[in-house]
């Protein structure tokens, strides 16, 4: 298991760099359109993140993560973060249950920081504000697509 990027051939010529982990578990490629920097990372976290034994690696891809971020916001680009978060945003909403006590507390630490702290918008929760749709099993919204303020302003 791991994360890659299609693009479309006719992207080459934006093309400007790519990095990863050494897990297979992130991928930061960056494209040059318009004198615009767009980097877009795409992660896969696995499953039951709080439950790992060795919290390392999860700390690792949450810190090269931020790391990659917060160096396209130093350098004005236009981020893209998305990919399998094994892990919900806000449990109430993004998990389905039967139990009275819904949690809202965020899953993930990462999440919590992209969303909170960054500031990065959950584009589909935007799209979707009046619908609980899911996108495992029915049961759990699991994946994100989140975007900074200025792709927003480009895209609505």
């Amino acid at each position: 298991s791991g994360t890659a990027f299609i693009y479309n051939k006719a992207l080459e010529q934006y093309f400007e760099s790519i990095e990863s982990d050494n897990d297979g578990r992130a991928i930061m490629i960056r494209f040059k359109i318009n004198n615009t920097y767009l980097r877009i990372i795409q992660l896969y976290c696995k499953t039951n993140q709080r439950n790992i034994k060795s919290c390392t690696k999860v700390d690792n891809l949450k810190d090269l993560i931020l790391e990659w971020v917060n160096k396209g916001i130093k350098e004005n680009e236009r981020i893209i973060v998305m990919g399998d978060q094994n892990a919900a945003f806000n449990p109430s909403q993004d998990r389905k249950s039967t139990r009275k006590d819904k949690i809202s507390k965020p899953e993930s630490i990462l999440i919590k920081k992209l969303v909170n702290e960054i500031k990065l918008i959950d584009i589909f929760a935007l799209r979707k504000k009046d619908k609980n749709v899911m996108t495992y099993k029915d049961i759990s919204r699991l994946d994100y697509i989140l975007l900074d303020k200025k792709l927003i302003k480009l895209s609505f």
